[in-house]
């Protein structure tokens, strides 16, 4: 006989047309938080603002133009194909791009952005956000600690590097580029500025000179948990990342920030103290951070050991020897692959 089916799978079919916005012109499409979790495709629309503010795994935009779209954490791929002169806020694990034209993008991304014959496209660091966007990050895998915003490759450069395909958006057009209140379901108090740290990337450096933080999970005991160890990583991360924006117009800048679970191997290649060496292990997250700035390393180093300093134990923080800082640096942000087990921090 046919299974009558449970009582808990009533009132689950889901209608298509909710994970699509297809030849719509001129209006307003929201997905509110808990909608999707799903495929969402864009296709043939003009003149629209779609604010799709939920987790997702993939998410396609086709022939689209003067469009406004606000694309909330997609675990894998987004991609835009014949977009013209539109404007995008994107939390993805990849972003390839073919086809497309004068688009600006806000972007945090988990691989290198691509782009395929496109041009007069311009990105930025992704700044904007709402109160369940950590959250949803968190559930897409997509770290808030490893942008590869400012990483593109273009698989199609233009001949003459005088007109090149890409480009910087100011940061503070990019802060701007899309409004979470037009979506009409967050209001002005839910709308968080930074989720996402906010790096220079490849912009300019205010000054040459740079230093490396390192930041370290404490040293396990019997009454911490993993999930404590974590948090306070997190939190003494964070805390930092405060200090670089409030030393911003001081001349702070802060250029790149990331996440890996350091093995020994590595340890010894950045660090010459053992005691360091010895809290790489391959599993806990270790965190770096790379802040230029007139007389940074000085700066730096007079605030990690003054009155002010971050409330974390001297095992959790280390400035790297201004020595060993370019090595260190080249090594951690441009060497080192990704983690594949996805055991960064999230």
């Amino acid at each position: 006989p046919k299974s009558a089916g449970f009582s808990w799978d009533k009132g689950r079919t889901k209608n298509p047309a909710d994970f699509a916005v297809s030849k719509v012109d001129g209006e307003t499409v929201v997905r509110g938080p808990g909608t999707l979790n799903e495929q969402f495709v864009i296709e043939e629309s003009k003149n629209c603002s779609i604010f799709l503010l939920d987790v997702m795994t993939a998410v396609s935009v086709d022939h689209c133009e003067d469009c406004v779209v606000f694309v909330g954490p997609t675990e894998s791929s987004v991609f835009l194909r014949n977009v013209r002169n539109s404007k995008f806020v994107i939390a993805c694990g990849q972003l390839r791009t073919r086809d497309c034209e004068g688009c600006d993008i806000a972007l945090c991304c988990r691989t290198d952005p691509i782009i395929e014959t496109s041009t007069r496209m311009r990105f930025a660091c992704l700044e904007s956000g709402y109160f369940d966007f950590r959250r949803q990050l968190q559930a897409a895998r997509i770290p808030v600690y490893c942008n590869k915003w400012h990483r593109l490759y273009d698989f199609t450069p233009n001949p003459d590097p005088a007109t090149p395909n890409w480009t910087l958006m100011d940061r503070e057009e990019a802060r701007n580029l899309i409004d979470l209140t037009d979506s009409g379901i967050i209001s002005p108090e839910e709308r968080v500025l930074r989720v996402i740290p906010v790096t220079l990337g490849c912009r300019p450096r205010p000054y040459p000179e740079s230093c490396m933080i390192v930041f370290f999970a404490a040293l396990p005991n019997r009454t911490t948990t993993e999930a404590d160890r974590s948090s306070a990583f997190e939190l003494t991360l964070e805390a930092f990342l405060d200090v670089c924006e409030r030393n911003g117009e001081a001349g702070w800048g802060l250029v790149d920030c990331r996440v890996l679970p350091l093995t020994m191997e590595q340890g010894k290649q950045i660090f010459r103290d053992k005691k360091w060496q010895k809290r790489c292990n391959g599993k806990d997250s270790v965190g770096a951070v790379e802040v230029c700035g007139k007389e940074i390393q000085r700066y730096v180093e007079s605030f990690l050991c003054g009155p002010g300093r971050l409330s974390c134990p001297p095992e959790c923080v280390t400035l790297m020897p201004q020595e060993r800082t370019a090595e260190a640096l080249k090594l951690w942000f441009k060497e080192w692959k990704d983690d594949m087990q996805g055991r960064a921090i999230k």
